[in-house]
């Protein structure tokens, strides 16, 4: 029995070990946030393991697990401190949102309706990290950094019930930040839920403000979102 106990003790201790050495640790900071995660060693470009991304502030914002790069399980995404969101990757559904008991429009059978929805549609993260994604892919356009163009862009953001979206600008600025927008939200079209009514998805309409502002005396520029 002693022997037996030993043996498992010694091939746990063994698969620990042997785990360890496969995996790297990488503390990575972007503009807006910084992230903590495990690579294979053998190919540091595939993620294995738990993720968490913090905010400038160390706030913890997101936090889940990836297997061989592929998001897994239930991850959770926290604003100012607070569970916003628990999507389960591996069911590809949305577990839990924060109560918000504000109308939607829905396309009805090609008719707009301004609905209660049972959950919301969203962008997994809110808009903490859609400003994150946004400003990983997105530049502030030069012709009007010159011309000191600053505003807000919004952009109408249906999402389909599969997931995918339909952008449409209804109100620019300016041509160039008006496409800078359309094409960031292209490069992040991927983590978009829609919105579900009697346990049904359905498609649902969601804005994206985003603020152009430049700062004359440093010369920084931010892009915001709303």
């Amino acid at each position: 029995m002693k022997r037996l106990t030993l043996l498992l003790v010694l091939t746990v201790l063994s698969y620990q070990i042997t785990y360890g050495q496969e995996l790297k640790n990488v503390k990575k900071r972007e503009k807006t946030f910084r992230e903590e995660y495990a690579v294979l060693a053998s190919d540091k470009k595939i993620k294995h393991g738990d993720y968490k991304r913090y905010s400038m502030t160390d706030q913890l914002t997101i936090e889940g697990k990836y297997e061989n790069n592929q998001k897994v399980g239930e991850w959770k995404f926290f604003v100012d401190g607070e569970l916003e969101q628990t999507f389960d990757y591996s069911a590809q559904q949305m577990k839990f949102h924060k109560t918000m008991e504000e109308p939607y429009i829905v396309d009805v059978n090609g008719t707009e309706k301004l609905l209660i929805l049972d959950t919301p549609p969203t962008y997994l993260g809110a808009k903490v990290r859609l400003h994150d994604e946004l400003n990983s892919v997105m530049t502030y356009p030069m012709q009007a950094r010159r011309m000191g163009v600053e505003g807000v862009v919004i952009a109408s953001v249906w999402i389909n019930p599969d997931g995918t979206i339909e952008t449409k600008i209804v109100r620019g600025i300016m041509k160039e930040c008006d496409a800078e927008l359309l094409k960031g939200l292209s490069k992040v079209e991927k983590d978009w839920v829609p919105g579900t009514l009697q346990g049904a998805t359905v498609k649902s309409q969601y804005f994206v403000e985003l603020e152009y502002k430049l700062d004359f005396k440093s010369g920084s520029v931010y892009m915001t979102v709303r």
